[in-house]
């Protein structure tokens, strides 16, 4: 038996190292010159869809090479079609898509193809998931000042003094807290280090959360002011960290009786 899993695992194993080389050779040459002829009809399309000369071009192409349309076929899926055939009428539909959400952003002719791979490709486009990095970073900033906001509108459920187990200082932390059944929290100890890509990660979420709730202010930029007092106030959290636990004679690392927080 040990003897055929070897031989399972070697076969597999094999396998994936021939996926892998396809992915990093074959498959991303094959993609990129797919990306070069969906760029030359990207420019034939955009050269003739504006007018109705262009669009009359394109039909008359169609029929001479006798691609098949009907009245509601649009000019990129009958680009497609003319270069790809249209036996396969989701693909053709996939790359008529990608035309037309590149000509929506108003993607230069010379940029089309650059846009595509930076774009993740054909089906991350056709999903909706083609954020550039700069659009992906502004989406992030986005989240997270919106997420800051929230916190602010949120306010602090309590405060506890500083405390020798809490050394973190001036950024937000996550902690480990417990709630007993009356609902009392207590503080056990914080996680990580201010500001750390969790939190702002955990930050981010908040404000996504907020975006699908309530839309209308989903995008409202966080003025540097209210940053401020998010943190100053932050600061004035942690200035008054644990006093009421100390005040209590309670200590998170020997005390075995947890102490609410007070509100």
């Amino acid at each position: 038996m040990q003897n055929t899993n070897n031989t399972l695992q070697s076969v597999l194993a094999t396998i994936i190292a021939e996926r892998e080389n396809w992915e990093l050779n074959e498959l991303s040459a094959s993609n990129k010159r797919l990306y070069s002829i969906l760029a030359r009809c990207y420019a034939v399309f955009v050269d003739n869809n504006k007018t109705d000369d262009g669009r009359k071009a394109i039909n008359d192409a169609a029929a001479a090479l006798n691609v098949s349309f009907n009245e509601v076929t649009s000019t990129a899926a009958k680009v497609i079609k003319i270069i790809f055939g249209d036996g396969n009428r989701h693909q053709v539909s996939d790359y008529a898509k990608v035309l037309k959400i590149a000509d929506a952003q108003d993607v230069g002719k010379a940029d089309f193809e650059a846009w595509l791979s930076n774009s993740g490709g054909v089906y991350a486009v056709r999903r909706g998931n083609s954020l550039t990095p700069e659009q992906k970073q502004t989406a992030q900033t986005n989240a997270y000042s919106s997420g800051l906001a929230k916190l602010q509108q949120v306010g602090s459920i309590g405060s506890i003094a500083p405390h020798a187990n809490v050394t973190a200082r001036n950024g937000y932390v996550l902690a480990v807290c417990y709630v007993d059944a009356n609902g009392a929290l207590s503080v056990i100890q914080t996680v990580g280090n201010p500001d750390s890509d969790q939190v702002k990660a955990e930050i981010r979420r908040i404000g996504n959360d907020k975006a699908k709730s309530g839309k209308s202010n989903a995008n409202t930029p966080v003025p540097t002011s209210t940053v401020a007092n998010i943190a100053a106030a932050q600061a004035t959290a942690q200035a008054d960290a644990l006093q009421a636990a100390i005040n209590a004679g309670t200590d998170l690392n020997q005390s075995s009786t947890q102490q609410p927080i007070a509100a």
